[in-house]
């Protein structure tokens, strides 16, 4: 198992697992908890792993076939691009046990960046094979919210009503470009996604301290909609960013 790779800038800090997903497992900003830290946490009598900011790769939702729910990449291992003390980048490409799920050629790159008050998430993905290759992403960012602030958060999300919201369903949203989440004892987080993502994944399991505020390409099915789906090219690449900016 690869060590955890820790990146710092001033006081803030962001842990990233490269056998796990290159998932960013932790991020903290002056001592501070941004994301629910990655932990086991037992759900309907097993253990599920939940917390940091996983990437959903190659599909956000319900896997159709043999893809498992919200995709592979999140569980294999990445190799190691470049690692500085503030950034660091991840590639991950197929191989047949990818390929029996998915059938195509593909090579990603996580470009990781931390600042002071702010973690920024690059995705590349290229198309190495000679078919078109289908993607429906997303990333999926667990904030730090304790149970009983839940209901008593306040967002500029347009139809969403933190008091009612307690979980384990989905909600989904317009994706508006950025949405902030204001904490009830101070603080929040901007999130700031592309054009490529369209819709915006609420959700939560009742009793944990955390609530996930999901940037998707499409909804559940995209991966199979020709109207939501993300089409590259062969040999060609497209980008996804996200920017999560911490609010005092």
């Amino acid at each position: 198992m690869d060590a955890p790779i820790v990146l710092t800038c001033g006081e803030a800090c962001a842990t990233i697992l490269p056998d796990r997903g290159a998932t960013v497992t932790r991020w903290m900003v002056k001592g501070k908890d941004i994301f629910y830290p990655e932990t086991l946490s037992p759900v309907c009598g097993q253990l599920r792993r939940r917390g940091g900011m996983p990437l959903l790769f190659p599909q956000a939702g319900e896997g159709k076939g043999e893809l498992v729910n919200h995709g592979f990449a999140r569980s294999l291992p990445w190799q190691e691009r470049e690692v500085c003390a503030d950034r660091a980048s991840f590639t991950l490409a197929d191989t047949e046990a990818t390929r029996a799920a998915y059938p195509f050629s593909f090579g990603l790159q996580a470009d990781i960046h931390l600042f002071e008050d702010a973690l920024e998430y690059v995705l590349t993905v290229k198309n190495t094979g000679k078919v078109p290759l289908p993607t429906a992403p997303g990333l999926h960012p667990y904030l730090k919210i304790t149970n009983r602030n839940k209901g008593r958060i306040e967002t500029d999300i347009p139809g969403f009503s933190a008091g009612s919201f307690t979980g384990p369903h989905t909600l989904f949203f317009p994706w508006q470009k950025q949405a902030e989440i204001r904490m009830p004892d101070g603080g929040g987080v901007q999130i700031a996604a592309d054009k490529s993502f369209k819709r915006l994944s609420v959700w939560t399991e009742p009793g944990n301290d955390f609530i996930c505020f999901e940037p998707w390409r499409g909804e559940v099915g995209a991966l199979q909609d020709p109207k939501q789906v993300l089409m590259v090219a062969p040999s060609k690449s497209l980008q996804l960013r996200l920017r999560l900016q911490n609010l005092v």
